[in-house]
């Protein structure tokens, strides 16, 4: 018999972008996996990995109704499947999950492995002092339904780790890419891909990657942007906002930004399935976010050998050795970001010397394969425990 494995996380989107080589490795090894998220725009890829996809939507918002609901369909599903481990991921999708294995009499779920993959907990240091701590008490109230906790985040299992009953369950499995996709581009060959893809010729690029909502600082990114004093610069924003998701900022952007787009400084790709053709014909990579996990955009920017300026928050300090491979600026701080993109856009052999470095971190320390593995590692060694 077929040992069975859930996955939980928000949206076809996370689920095709995100987690696609795990389900492979673990197809691989001989498990079948199940999958739970909103939506069913499935890659053929991701479809050839799972056996069956139950499409269920996450509350998006506080609602006590809202969550007793979902656990109740979740709770369902895993009790009549027989499942050997359960998987969850992003907050939304993991809370419900995390409460059923928390508040249950039910042996068929007890049977059950919980797995809560942490790309990011979500207490950051822009919060209150209440809401930080109330954010960690529930972090920590959650964990005590979870029989093995992975994360992206080397600082956050330091922390963690030191809380009462968590130490053996909590591991770091940081985050990976396939650096082989990532390059950069010159001379001729970038001009005839700027061709392709509609961009002007010789004038440094800004590039921002990622989901344009709130808390990614893409508003303080384009103040900044505003500020600089240099004609021969574009800015362009790859990404936009999901169909799940309710919280975008392009309305901001269109309306009070829109002299760029009509001047073409600002470009907005809207979400593409070809991040790597943009990286590879820019120069300089931002990110503004005022909380991460792993990010991984942050990683494909370093191995795309671009200058990468980014908030000293969790998850990028432990990719950006800052004034190394990189530059760190406190969240928020936009006069700092702009002297931090003044220093790259001007100083070319500064911004040359950062770029090696960030390739080399990147081949070195964030490679996919490694990624999957240590994730592999930890779940198969809960499940030969259980076993």
């Amino acid at each position: 018999m077929k040992k069975k494995i859930l996955q939980v996380c928000n949206t076809d989107f996370y689920a095709n972008k995100f987690l696609t080589p795990l389900f492979i490795a673990l197809k691989a090894r001989g498990y079948q996996i199940d999958l739970i998220c909103e939506g069913s725009e499935l890659s053929n890829e991701l479809r050839g990995c799972i056996n069956k996809h139950y499409n269920l939507s996450f509350p998006k918002k506080a609602s006590i109704l809202s969550f007793f609901h979902i656990m109740r369909k979740c709770k369902r599903i895993i009790a009549n499947n027989d499942y050997i481990l359960c998987n969850s991921h992003n907050r939304n999708a993991s809370i419900p999950i995390r409460l059923s294995f928390l508040f249950t009499l039910d042996r068929r779920l007890k049977n059950t492995i919980n797995c809560y993959t942490a790309h990011g907990f979500y207490f950051h240091d822009g919060q209150s002092r209440l809401g930080y701590y109330s954010t960690v008490l529930l972090e920590y109230i959650l964990s005590f339904g979870d029989d093995l906790i992975l994360s992206q985040s080397f600082e956050d299992v330091c922390f963690f780790s030191k809380l009462p009953g968590i130490k053996k369950k909590i591991y770091p499995i940081g985050n990976g890419i396939k650096t082989e996709k990532f390059f950069k581009l010159t001379g001729k060959i970038r001009e005839s891909k700027e061709g392709k893809l509609n961009l002007k010729q010789g004038l440094t690029r800004i590039i921002f990657v990622g989901r344009i909502v709130k808390n990614k600082g893409v508003e303080d990114l384009l103040e900044a942007f505003t500020l600089i004093k240099d004609c021969n610069i574009e800015l362009i924003l790859v990404g936009g906002a999901i169909e799940q998701e309710t919280n975008s900022v392009l309305p901001f952007i269109y309306k009070n930004y829109h002299h760029l787009i009509d001047n073409s400084n600002l470009i907005i790709t809207g979400m593409v399935d070809n991040v790597a053709d943009y990286l590879s014909v820019s120069d300089i990579f931002v990110s503004p976010s005022y909380r991460e996990g792993m990010p991984r955009s942050t990683i494909e920017a370093q191995a795309s050998s671009l200058g990468v300026i980014a908030t000293n928050i969790r998850g990028n300090r432990e990719i950006i050795t800052t004034m190394v491979n990189g530059l760190t600026y406190e969240p928020g701080k936009i006069n700092d970001l702009k002297e931090a993109l003044e220093l790259l856009i001007f100083d070319r052999k500064k911004l040359l010397s950062f770029s090696k470095q960030a390739r080399e971190n990147a081949v070195k320390n964030f490679s996919e394969d490694k990624y999957i593995y240590r994730q592999l590692k930890h779940i198969e060694e809960k499940i030969n425990e259980k076993c």
